[in-house]
């Protein structure tokens, strides 16, 4: 049954319908769920794109994650907004073990390490926007500009960038 939701959901979750903040993993999530048990996740969750978006930060940041995404779209390889699934990648997917339910005989998914790529993890982006957000929030409070701020912040989370990529 999951297998067949996941088929029915797997055009509407691709890397090219992907967005980091209105079409991503929490949207996703909140469809399993609801057809896994019945109940949709957290609203809050749901809103977390409204409320960055309503900060000053999401508002200066918003138009550079749209244009991160145009870029990490249009690079070869393997992408931080996914992949390509080859035939039978939706029932490699299925976890063996699900809330106890018995074993689905899916085989576990391999990890893919790619040299130079221009992958990241969510948790890569996830930090970097973290720290964008607490050099913003110091500029700010330590009265620059918005725009001051938001510039300050990118080139430091750009140097950042250029610093993790030579070691």
């Amino acid at each position: 049954m999951f297998r067949d939701f996941l088929r029915e959901v797997q055009p509407r979750y691709t890397s090219e319908t992907y967005n980091l903040l209105r079409h991503n993993c929490n949207n996703f999530t909140s469809e399993a769920a609801m057809f896994l048990v019945g109940k949709d996740i957290p609203q809050q969750i749901l809103d977390l794109p409204d409320v960055f978006l309503s900060t000053e930060i999401g508002q200066a940041l918003g138009p550079m994650l749209g244009m991160f995404e145009q870029r990490m779209r249009h690079t070869s390889g393997t992408s931080a907004l996914g992949e390509c699934l080859a035939p039978g990648a939706v029932e490699d997917a299925v976890p063996k073990k699900i809330a106890g339910l018995p074993d689905l005989g899916a085989k576990p998914r391999k990890q893919k390490a790619t040299a130079n790529s221009a992958s990241a993890s969510s948790e890569d982006i996830a930090k970097m926007v973290r720290s964008i957000s607490q050099t913003f929030g110091e500029l700010k409070d330590s009265g620059a500009s918005t725009q001051q701020a938001t510039a300050a912040a990118l080139l430091a989370a750009k140097d950042e960038l250029a610093a993790k990529s030579e070691l």
